[in-house]
């Protein structure tokens, strides 16, 4: 079944962590249904809680290394 990004049982954090430790600095998808502006931005929004998304990739090493 599908949810929402940050809901349901995938450890977004091990997925931010092994992204920084590959040092991935490159796009992201998120597979999930369309729609408007508004949804859109949810799902922007949502990508940005589980990952950090707009966090640049030295404070998300920082972090890490923390």
């Amino acid at each position: 079944r599908f949810t929402d990004i940050t809901k349901g049982d995938v450890d977004w954090p091990s997925i931010q962590s092994a992204l920084v430790e590959i040092g991935y600095s490159g796009w992201l998808a998120a597979e999930v249904r369309g729609g408007d502006l508004q949804r859109l931005s949810e799902v922007a929004a949502q990508m940005d809680a589980a990952l950090n998304c707009n966090a640049t990739l030295d404070s998300l090493v920082t972090k890490a290394k923390a």
